[in-house]
């Protein structure tokens, strides 16, 4: 997965983690390129008798088409990536909404029925888990949009898994004693 850090543009333009510009073979290949490019129009300019006399520019053109392309390609695989994520998200949400939804259809439901046959003991108990699950959804909602907006992307590198313990590990055996 390829972690970014959009909070600050230099940054952004700058990270060598995950970029194709910062790679060495990149940096090679363009540095070549700008010093062939400019020994030829140092050389004609000059009026160097060796210097290419070039009567059409199609081999220029040939390589910005190439550098467009790669450029139109990048851009284009990053707008895909984009949606996706967006596509993603909206699901996410729509999947929790969905499940908040059953809850609460189930539970208004259950506590009038219980209200009615005059159990106001059960009514309650189920209005405050109600209460209680909106609150939780809430928090759900703000805790991954924040997570998503402004995430820590070394602690998002890092799964947690090692810290993370099974119902095994927490039972406590009939005969230990705390």
């Amino acid at each position: 997965m390829l972690l970014y850090n959009n909070r600050r543009l230099l940054r952004l333009l700058l990270q060598r983690q995950g970029s194709v510009f910062f790679r060495p073979e990149t940096i090679l290949a363009g540095l070549l390129l700008a010093g062939m490019g400019s020994f030829v129009q140092h050389a004609r300019d000059t009026g160097w008798e060796y210097a290419p006399d070039i009567e059409h520019h199609y081999g220029f053109q040939a390589v910005g088409v190439g550098v467009t392309f790669a450029i139109v390609f990048r851009t284009q695989l990053a707008w895909g990536r984009f949606w996706e994520a967006a596509t993603h998200l909206h699901m996410m949400y729509s999947k929790w909404m969905d499940a908040f939804a059953q809850f609460q259809a189930f539970a208004e439901v259950t506590a009038k029925a219980a209200f009615e046959a005059g159990d106001h003991v059960r009514a309650d108990l189920l209005w405050q888990k109600q209460l209680r699950l909106k609150w939780n959804f809430a928090l759900l909602s703000a805790f991954a949009a924040e997570r998503l907006c402004r995430g820590d992307n070394e602690r998002m590198k890092d799964d947690g898994s090692e810290r993370i313990r099974t119902r095994t590990d927490l039972r406590i055996e009939v005969g230990e004693s705390a």
